[in-house]
């Protein structure tokens, strides 16, 4: 008998952190915005840089338009780096069965290229047996990373290094944090067990992620999953 799996995903939502700005109505056919009347939000990586919302969403289909104010001396760093990159990586993963229906997943991986980028990612995840229908999964991963070599916080005037120059902040050295669970629950008791609840399977995932560049994000997804 083939067994096909099918999934149909019910939600999934990410609820972003990332700088937030304020403004007053949009327009479609122009505005004008006094000193008085734009409101500046400060950039928490870059301090004294501003950003104002003058008409539009970003977020939303349709024209838009921010304004961005730099402190004196700050240049607008062009992104340019070199075209050949070999990576290389390495991991490990170890899984152990606890007792009581519960197991430990433990893994490693090490992360370099000829950038100078290099990488180490640390995770767990703790799977109990609640009962034949139900099963509890809880995760942590933490990131951690050393800078491209042509990578700077703050470029001089117009300089760069070496010709390359980025402001990219995935080139940078940063860490990160995710944590959550995730809820695996088989209702094949459920109303006696009537057909399709044998081979349906409900999933709700939430994950915390945050980094050390004031991102953070909250994900939910829930998903059902039918076997015939």
């Amino acid at each position: 008998m083939k067994i096909v799996n099918t999934i149909f995903p019910l939600c999934t939502a990410v609820f972003l952190a990332p700088i937030s700005v304020v403004a007053s109505d949009s327009a479609t056919t122009g505005v004008m915005r006094t000193p008085e009347q734009i409101e500046w939000v400060d950039n928490p990586r870059v301090p004294g840089l501003g950003v104002a919302r003058i008409m539009g969403n970003a977020k939303k289909p349709g024209p838009f338009v921010p304004r961005v104010k730099f402190p004196a001396g700050r240049v607008v760093q062009s992104h340019s780096h070199p075209d050949d990159r070999t990576r290389r990586d390495a991991f490990i993963k170890v899984s152990k069965y606890l007792g009581n229906e519960s197991s430990l997943k433990a893994d490693f991986r090490y992360y370099e290229d000829d950038w100078q980028i290099s990488s180490q990612t640390y995770g767990l995840k703790l799977t109990q047996r609640i009962s034949r229908e139900l099963n509890i999964l809880y995760r942590y991963r933490f990131y951690t990373q050393v800078p491209a070599w042509f990578y700077r916080d703050d470029y001089q005037q117009s300089t760069s290094v070496d010709g390359y120059q980025t402001g990219d902040y995935r080139l940078g050295d940063y860490g990160a944090h995710l944590f959550g669970g995730h809820i695996s629950w088989h209702p094949e008791s459920l109303l006696g067990g009537i057909g399709f609840l044998q081979h349906t399977e409900l999933n709700l995932t939430y994950e915390r992620y945050f980094n050390s560049n004031n991102f953070t994000a909250n994900i939910i997804e829930t998903s059902v999953s039918v076997s015939f």
